[in-house]
């Protein structure tokens, strides 16, 4: 195998191997101290593929993917290293290269919904509308409870502009989750692309409806907020102001010497999870059907000024001419 081996690693590969050592001791395998401490092929297959798993576990995609990349290398049959490879691929933008990976594990593990998620991410991003749909309808045929997945297919149908159709599915999304914002809020959009106003106008007092009951619900952990802060503020307002503040401790200000250097795209994943949250995807559809209705109405409005003023130009004409 052509990974380099640093200290650490040979620390953990050893360490491995006296779990085998014992393993081996149990059932009076060991024959000469040789054979005891011989790291093999598969000792080292094992252990840099835990290492490679474990570091796109934790996020840690450019070092995962080359380990990962060479074991796929030599190991192309290893289907949870194509997986987390292809994962890893996906995460450092390199949608082309995670493609094959995807597919092929979703051949292997039909019924993984995160892996299920990923594809589907990967295609939206390479604008491959055909097989989001089948892949997004075979998740609800498979899962038709599941709230997610049906708002999920009914997004992808409103961006192919299959209004009609999204709309179907975000009524069986609702059956599944009534309370939901932002089927109701998408819903209602849909409707008035369809200039179907009363529907729309039902969606609409809905989502005011459900908006006031969340900030109701908010308000007293507010409240409770704003008087520990009073209390809070009256117990120190009789202290003295110590002379020295205190120092915050050494360890909590020190900082890694050298930053692990990554990509832009893989630094912007630490706040949080990477990928698209149904809410932005949601709030992205809403706001892209919003600006299309106002640039529509704009259109209408200045066909109707330049279709009146002509009318007042032609009779203007008429009298004249009379």
């Amino acid at each position: 195998m052509a990974i380099e081996v640093q200290l650490s690693d040979l620390v953990g590969l050893y360490a491995k191997a006296g779990v085998r050592i014992l393993g081996r001791v149990s059932d009076r395998f060991i024959n000469t101290f040789h054979q005891v401490f011989t790291i093999d092929e598969d000792l080292r297959h094992d252990y840099f593929r835990d290492k490679g798993i474990s570091l796109a576990r934790r996020h840690r995609y450019l070092q995962a993917q080359k380990l990962l990349a060479e074991l796929h290398d030599e190991f192309p049959n290893d289907e949870e290293v194509a997986l987390y490879l292809g994962i890893c691929w996906f995460k450092m933008g390199k949608h082309e290269l995670a493609l094959p990976l995807l597919e092929k594990a979703l051949q292997e593990s039909p019924n993984n919904r995160r892996l299920r998620t990923v594809l589907a991410k990967t295609y939206s991003e390479l604008g491959d509308q055909q097989k989001l749909l089948i892949l997004l309808r075979e998740s609800c045929e498979m899962n038709p409870d599941s709230f997610d997945s049906n708002l999920q297919l009914a997004i992808a149908l409103d961006r192919a502009g299959e209004v009609e159709e999204a709309i179907a599915v975000l009524n069986r999304a609702l059956t599944i989750d009534p309370e939901s914002l932002k089927a109701h809020r998408l819903i209602a959009v849909l409707y008035e692309t369809l200039e179907q106003s009363e529907k729309a106008t039902i969606h609409h007092k809905r989502v005011i409806e459900l908006e006031g009951h969340a900030t109701e619900a908010a308000v007293p952990e507010t409240v409770t907020i704003v008087e520990e802060r009073s209390a809070q503020e009256k117990a120190l307002a009789g202290k003295e102001k110590p002379l020295v503040e205190e120092e915050t401790p050494l360890a909590e200000k020190e900082e890694p010497l050298v930053e692990e250097e990554q990509p832009s795209e893989i630094k912007a994943e630490a706040a949080g999870d990477p990928a698209e949250t149904l809410d932005s995807v949601v709030a992205e559809a809403v706001a892209n059907r919003v600006v299309s209705q106002t640039a529509q109405e704009q259109t209408t409005k200045e066909k109707m000024g330049q279709a009146a003023a002509a009318e007042e130009s032609h009779a203007a004409e008429k009298e004249q001419a009379a």
